[in-house]
């Protein structure tokens, strides 16, 4: 069973594709025979009986590399289903892929410093973004028994209600924000604080709520915003005559 796991890991690893194409991949290029019977049934055992294994292994590699779990990084994706019935997990919800007609799940992953794996978790498909990130982190710190983290995550999970509880938790965090967003009061002394600004340069506002906004420029992102919103010439119309 382990040389199977080993086989469809790698498989998956350097040819991230379906479990047909995984079949093929192993074939082709390891002279592996395996079907997709046997994948779909060794992936319900590896559920069913061997899952908290895998996850603790996968953890305590982590700890080894990084000798001390002090930053967490988390995001969330959606992963969408080919079928039309919904069930009690797989649900039709917004969806990040563009299949909004397909049923889907949440999974919401947690990892360390350069990417290391520390858990994830997995919720209905029209679960919103922002309620999955303290059961997440909790979660997995309860399980695992690490000490609270700062806290990254980008700017879907800036909601006033998530930094409220992430403070009453004391956890710290550094969470992506959207100039747009803020109020015309905060605008305008970013606008003044920022006159002079240069590449790599940042300004800090402190805000009312205790939290502070750290404006960054880069040069790289003004070139590639000012193309963006450059506006595009329409291909022009052209008429036939029979």
């Amino acid at each position: 069973m382990m040389n199977f796991f080993r086989h469809i890991t790698i498989a998956r690893l350097v040819y991230p594709t379906s479990k047909l194409k995984t079949v093929d991949y192993l074939y082709r290029y390891r002279g592996i025979k395996i079907s997709v019977d046997a994948i779909c049934r060794f992936l319900d055992k590896l559920a069913s009986t061997h899952k908290e294994t895998v996850e603790r292994i996968a953890f305590e590699y982590t700890k080894r590399q990084l000798k001390n779990i002090s930053v967490v990084f988390y995001d969330m994706t959606t992963l969408y289903f080919e079928a039309e019935d919904e069930d009690d997990l797989r649900k039709i919800g917004f969806s990040k892929d563009g299949k909004f007609q397909n049923p889907q799940i949440m999974l919401g992953l947690l990892v360390g410093e350069q990417g290391y794996p520390i858990g994830y978790d997995i919720f209905e498909g029209n679960t919103f973004e922002g309620h999955t990130l303290l059961p997440v982190l909790q979660g997995i710190q309860a399980k695992y028994g690490f000490k609270k983290p700062i806290v990254i995550a980008d700017a879907a999970l800036l909601s006033k209600k998530n930094l409220q509880n992430l403070c009453q938790e004391n956890y710290e965090f550094i969470i992506g924000a959207r100039i747009k967003n803020e109020t015309h009061g905060i605008k305008n002394k970013i606008l003044e604080q920022t006159k002079e600004i240069k590449d790599g340069d940042y300004i800090t506002i402190k805000k009312s709520d205790g939290t502070r906004l750290i404006v960054t420029y880069s040069d790289k992102r003004q070139r590639k915003d000012a193309f963006n919103f450059q506006p595009r010439a329409r291909p022009k119309e052209t008429q036939r005559a029979c």
